[in-house]
């Protein structure tokens, strides 16, 4: 679909723009439109609709894209014949933590943000609260039925589960932006 041809866009135009403009500039470009896509993915609500996720999700796809392949040709790129075999296992392990590594940051954030949320949202869900008892006016429940007890729980996980969402998307933006300062280490030729 259209993020496999954001990506394949992407990896196309790799070496044509570090040709251009060089390696630094297309990393700081993938890191800018990292942070904006995943900025853009943070505005999203419960109210979603596949035109809300097909651009931001373009643009995530294209940046790593047009990244991901230069970043492997610059660590080949100094390395003897000889020590090519050894360089390619390094390189996958490096990558391969890496992924993992973020990946289990980034699940545990949304894992830890869901309970912390679910139990904030969960703790304003009482008959003191007036917003509570409008709410099941409004929808005609009774607060003691089973019902407004399973309304209630739907409610409180699409919420809590969104707010986490958005808080991670915003987090994962700032990151993409924080890693610009990184570009100073790569080497050019």
């Amino acid at each position: 679909g259209s993020y496999g041809v954001a990506g394949i866009s992407g990896a196309i135009l790799s070496s044509h723009l570090a040709a251009a403009i060089g390696l630094r500039r297309v990393v700081i470009l993938a890191c800018v439109l990292l942070g904006i896509g995943w900025y853009l993915f943070s505005r999203i609500d419960l109210d979603i609709g596949p035109g809300d996720v097909v651009l931001p999700g373009m643009l995530l796809e294209f940046s790593m894209m047009l990244v991901f392949p230069l970043l492997s040709a610059q660590a080949f790129s100094g390395l003897p014949p000889r020590l090519r075999d050894e360089g390619a296992g390094l390189f996958n392990l490096a990558k391969s933590l890496g992924f993992s590594l973020g990946t289990t940051f980034v699940v545990t954030l949304v894992y830890r943000g869901n309970q912390a949320n679910w139990n904030i949202f969960g703790g304003q869900l009482n008959p003191v609260n007036p917003g509570y008892n409008q709410y099941l006016q409004a929808a005609g429940l009774d607060d003691l039925s089973a019902q407004a007890g399973a309304e209630l729980g739907q409610l409180l996980l699409s919420q809590s589960s969104m707010v986490t969402m958005v808080h991670t998307m915003q987090l994962l933006a700032i990151v993409s932006i924080c890693a610009l300062p990184l570009v100073l280490l790569l080497r050019t030729r």
